[in-house]
């Protein structure tokens, strides 16, 4: 490592300190909940043409760097939101005819802590530096760029009412970074034509953001009250320009793949053969924050498979989206419908109810800004005929509209419609309308929502509806909501998700359709201790969440009670209960072999405890146990995980889980046992290798999945991926499949 650089911290003290008053005056008005718009003035940088080169090496030596505006003075946001946070951060920002620059001097004596080398890959889970950038300056939409110590980069949109980073989002931008014994410096070239943004407009909102991991706190240059995500946009200073930037006319990205390869499925009428495909993706940027994603022949073997949990419910579980076309800017179709209704799903497209491939010919999806408080949404799929059934075409139209401060508007459309021989079905279609209304006051405290889907059937016309209406309150200590939501019987959206809509009757081996009507509400109190105290917060929570049947019977009530605290280590402890009260309405099987349970009134308790340690550490241990009654049985379950990180280059981790169930003869018993094993090593930030390893009892299966992956350039990627599958019903291991692919894209801007 060099030595002797100078850091900027100390220099124009008298100016620092000015700002710094003037930052603690502003930030309190933030905090006792005033309008951010008035105070962002007051934080406000100006950025520059610069009069040289920048050699982006990570160390900001450049004379003109010390000529330049800065921010300092950033507030501790996490866990309490004060000024004077230490250690200190200065941010300084620069810019030429192609990219927009950033210089940080991050001042840190403890060791940095980063969890892997992997870019998007647990970022907030290690120490780094980020920039939130909303260069339309009106809180509804921003970017996210950010790097660690080590140099892996994060970026992501920042969309919607709730602010969070989606990290599915991937832009080019450059960062090197250099470590010290005084701390780390940062830089970042952002290419103005990742950005969309217009011409005429000087001021950017915003705001900085580090993670200092060994205090386990969140720095932010802006003030954020602690209800509120640190990368919220409607807490941005403003970035002055001398000048407003040139924008980039063009901004189109090509994305061609090659796959080859061989695959083997004994069952299959061709058990072995070889694979060859390739494909296009194309990515158009059409306005200052619209861009038009094209795909033809998809293929996503690269993604992992999926984790098959242990499931003790009566109805499907949820198993999340992978596939990298539909994370992007997925929220503007997935934001829609609340707990256990959803409208839109997208693994309904491409994918069967197994979860068998359906190959997909060609997409397109057009999402973002069409007006700076107005956002769209445009899906369309087309899939192949597949294993007898006929080809479908998949669409989605969302439109969210903001309305007064940060409230929302937004409908959604769907449609499935089938063709056969060529030809589109007039009986063979599935179509949603939906409505929603969010109310959010502007400082976040109070939220009311209204929401209303409506399914339309070929030969369906009652019971199709999906509704949900509610409220919320959320202050420093206190949380509050209250909903009534639920789904008449024939809603059933085929591009959504409704699981208790569908109720196994094991007697008859038949599904029952059945609507319901759900109510819920919970109450969060927490403290948050000052001074010497060994923790950041302890919380109590209480919810309730019962569910009528169509005629207004019960059919289950569930009271939940838990006590949490988070140390100042990041050691978490949560002990918690449960009381159920199910009306079984159709005999139900619980246990492989056994009978189902008759129709009848079963009441029952749990208890449990959560423990996990210091994520930041070399070794991470977690333990949950829960014991009680289940049904007219007991359940006894325990769940332990450890993991050996080597940093900063991969971790070795280990899950296990067993469920001991016990029912009285001659409804049966069973030991469902579910290991996990993850392998994640980072070479370098271009080289890395996972494997991922599973045996679930239940599903009665072993899968393994190794993936190694080499970005031979920005966005362009090498991808070898090994997967096998086995039955293990009766002891031991029959081949289900087994593949090995090779896929290589590259990632050509225009």
């Amino acid at each position: 490592m060099r030595q002797g650089r100078k850091w900027p911290f100390y220099s124009c003290r008298i100016r620092t300190i000015l700002l710094l008053l003037d930052g603690l005056v502003a930030g309190m008005a933030v905090v006792a909940g005033q309008s951010p718009d008035r105070i962002a003035d007051t934080f406000r940088i100006r950025v520059s043409a610069i009069p040289e080169r920048i050699v982006l090496d990570g160390i900001p030596d450049e004379p003109f760097w010390m000529t330049v505006d800065s921010a300092t003075g950033f507030w501790m946001k996490s866990p309490l939101v004060k000024p004077g946070a230490f250690p200190e951060t200065t941010v300084r920002m620069a810019y030429d005819s192609a990219f927009l620059y950033l210089a940080a001097w991050c001042r840190e004596k403890a060791p940095v802590s980063i969890q892997t080398l992997r870019r998007d890959a647990n970022y907030w889970k290690g120490d780094g530096i980020g920039v939130v950038l909303d260069p339309v300056h009106q809180h509804t939409f921003a970017y996210f760029f950010a790097v660690n110590p080590y140099g892996s980069q994060t970026d992501g949109l920042l969309l919607g009412p709730n602010q969070s980073v989606n990290d599915e989002w991937d832009g080019r931008f450059y960062a090197e970074t250099h470590r010290m014994n005084e701390g780390w410096t940062a830089e970042m070239a952002i290419p103005l034509k990742s950005l969309r943004f217009s011409p005429d407009n000087r001021e950017w909102g915003v705001n900085f953001v580090r993670n200092v991991l060994n205090q386990n706190e969140l720095h932010t240059w802006m003030p954020v009250p602690i209800q509120f995500g640190a990368t919220d946009i409607n807490y941005t200073g403003v970035l002055e320009w001398d000048r407003p930037p040139a924008q980039e006319n063009r901004n189109i990205s090509l994305i061609p793949y090659l796959l080859g390869g061989y695959q083997k499925e004994p069952a299959a009428s061709d058990p072995v053969k070889t694979v060859f495909n390739a494909g296009l993706d194309a990515r158009i940027g059409l306005a200052s924050s619209l861009n038009l994603d094209l795909t033809l022949n998809p293929d996503f073997s690269q993604a992992e498979i999926d984790e098959q949990p242990v499931n003790l419910t009566r109805f499907s579980v949820f198993l999340p989206e992978r596939r990298t076309f539909f994370l992007e800017n997925r929220d503007v179709f997935t934001s829609f419908g609340t707990s256990g209704i959803q409208p839109f799903f997208s693994r309904r497209i491409g994918l069967d109810d197994q979860g068998r491939v359906v190959p997909i010919l060609f997409g397109a999806r057009l999402t973002g800004n069409v007006a700076p408080r107005t956002r769209i949404g445009l899906l369309n799929m087309q899939t192949e005929a597949n294993r007898g059934q006929p080809s479908q075409n998949y669409s989605a139209i969302a439109v969210h509209q903001q309305v007064l401060q940060r409230s929302i508007l937004r409908t959604l459309i769907t449609n499935r419609q089938s063709f056969g021989e060529g030809e589109v079905s007039s009986t063979d279609y599935n179509r949603t309308a939906g409505l929603e209304a969010i109310y959010l006051r502007q400082d976040g405290q109070v939220e009311a929502w209204g929401k209303y889907h409506h399914a339309f059937l070929p030969q369906t016309k009652d019971r199709t509806g999906a509704w949900a209406a509610g409220a919320a309150w959320r202050s420093r200590r206190l949380a509050a909501t209250a909903e009534s939501s639920g789904a008449g019987e024939n809603f059933l959206p085929d591009l959504g998700f409704v699981p208790r809509l569908n109720n196994r009757d094991d007697f008859r081996d038949t599904i029952v359709r059945l609507g319901f009507h759900q109510l819920a509400a919970s109450l969060t109190w927490s403290t948050y201790p000052e001074g010497h105290s060994l923790l950041n917060r302890h919380w109590a929570e209480l919810d309730i969440r019962k569910v009528l049947n169509p005629d207004g019977s019960s059919n289950e009530t569930q009271y939940s009670a838990s006590y949490s605290f988070f140390a100042r280590d990041r050691r978490f402890l949560r002990l918690f209960g449960t009381v159920n009260d199910v009306r079984l309405r159709f005999p139900t099987r619980f246990v492989r072999g056994g009978d189902p349970l008759p129709v009848d009134t079963y009441t029952w308790m749990q208890g449990g405890v959560f423990f996990d340690t210091d994520s930041r550490r070399p070794w991470y241990f977690l333990v949950e146990g829960v014991a009680g009654r289940f049904y007219n049985g007991r359940l006894l379950q325990g769940r332990g995980g450890v993991t050996y990180r080597i940093q900063p280059y991969g971790s070795l981790g280990v899950t296990a889980s067993w469920n001991n169930v016990r029912l009285p003869a001659p409804y049966g018993t069973a030991d469902i046992v579910n290991v996990t094993t993850r392998l994640d090593i980072t070479f370098t930030r271009s080289l890395f290798w996972t494997t991922f390893f599973q045996y679930n009892t239940q599903a009665q299966i072993f899968n393994l999945n190794s993936r190694f992956q080499w970005r031979f350039a920005p966005l362009s990627d090498l991808f070898v991926v090994y997967t096998d599958s086995y039955e293990t019903e009766g002891g031991g291991l029959a081949d289900r499949s087994r593949t090995l692919l090779l896929k290589l894209n590259y990632w050509w801007t225009m």
